[in-house]
């Protein structure tokens, strides 16, 4: 694998120069943007929240990676790209199942193996439909279903949820039409996707914060 292999994916490419995609690179100061954000939520005393620091590290980490990816993308890029968004989704998915119902350490394991497999299976189901759009769907299963899940039992969580599923369709969206749309609008529709995912980051790390709090989003 030749580490240096120059790919292009997206309507703002058009050439292989560093600031080739400028909205789709500097648009990712939105998840730097999220990250201060829900580190501001956090309580200044107490037992620090390791799980939520995990997941504001990750959240940076998209942002650097996906800046990477759309300054000098390449084959090693597109790893700084999509590493850290797996891996924020696996640790999301963990953390919130258990804050969210309360599950065992066992049973949370369990679920989210589970999910881990389903997850392969229906990128893979979808790939043929969506393009590398169907990495993500998956998660945005998990958003509505963790949020039918949790509804009857706190109720504004599964709300909250269901909500940060409705802003990932939306997000979802803009990233699969991104090569529709470029005859007519050339810088392509990517950069709203990064926007509007930091927003998604955003609504659910706020949820997971606000659970860990008793008597928080409890009904």
């Amino acid at each position: 694998m030749n580490p240096g292999l120059r790919v292009s994916e997206y309507c703002e490419r058009i050439d292989a120069s560093f600031w080739a995609e400028p909205a789709n690179a500097v648009s990712n100061i939105a998840f730097i943007a999220t990250a201060i954000g829900i580190f501001w939520l956090l309580p200044r005393k107490g037992p620090r929240d390791y799980p939520v620091l995990l997941l504001i590290a990750l959240t940076v980490l998209m942002g650097i990676g996906s800046f990477l990816y759309h300054t000098t993308p390449s084959r090693l890029t597109a790893i700084a790209d999509v590493l850290p968004i797996g891996l924020f989704i696996y640790a999301s998915f963990f953390i919130a199942i258990m804050r969210f119902l309360a599950l065992r350490l066992i049973t949370t394991i369990w679920v989210t193996a589970a999910f881990i497999a389903v997850s392969l299976a229906v990128s893979m189901s979808l790939q043929h439909v969506i393009g590398t759009s169907a990495g993500y769907a998956p998660a945005l299963l998990a958003l509505f279903g963790v949020g039918l899940v949790t509804l009857p039992y706190r109720r504004k969580i599964g709300t909250g949820m269901i909500m940060t599923g409705l802003m990932f369709t939306l997000s979802l969206s803009l990233r699969t039409m991104d090569y529709a749309v470029c005859d007519w609008f050339p810088i392509g529709t990517h950069f709203m996707w990064h926007a509007l995912n930091s927003v998604v980051a955003y609504m659910l790390l706020r949820l997971i914060v606000h659970a860990r709090r008793p008597g928080t989003f409890e009904h």
